[in-house]
């Protein structure tokens, strides 16, 4: 299911389409498969798992890639999702999305830790 009117590649940063992004060795390994290499096969590793990506932070000044100097940040207001999906797991891939992630979402959607 689609949860943007974005392509899924336009709708994430650069960063986890990168090529050295651990994010997707783990992805695939958690999922026994082999790890996607092309834009396509990303997205074909997240639809065929019935997983869904989104940032916590819709907009932020940030130095370089640095998530420390992360500040001024919007997030994304995601309780249509949380509210209209069956999520049954939200998963951070950091110490930083996460700390986002408690900040501002869980906030926002009134979940509790």
């Amino acid at each position: 299911t689609e949860i943007s009117t974005l392509s899924l590649h336009d709708a994430l940063p650069i960063s986890i389409w990168h090529p050295q992004n651990r994010f997707w060795k783990v992805i695939a390994a958690l999922y026994g498969q082999e790890t996607p290499i092309t834009i396509p096969e990303k997205r074909k590793l997240i639809l065929d798992n019935g997983l869904a990506l989104w940032d916590s932070i819709a907009s932020c000044v940030i130095t370089g890639s640095s998530d420390a100097s992360i500040r001024d940040v919007r997030a994304n207001d995601l309780r249509i999702i949380l509210d209209n999906s069956p999520i049954e797991k939200i998963c951070c891939n950091g110490r930083k999305s996460h700390e986002m992630y408690q900040k501002y979402i869980q906030v926002l959607a009134g979940e509790a830790d």
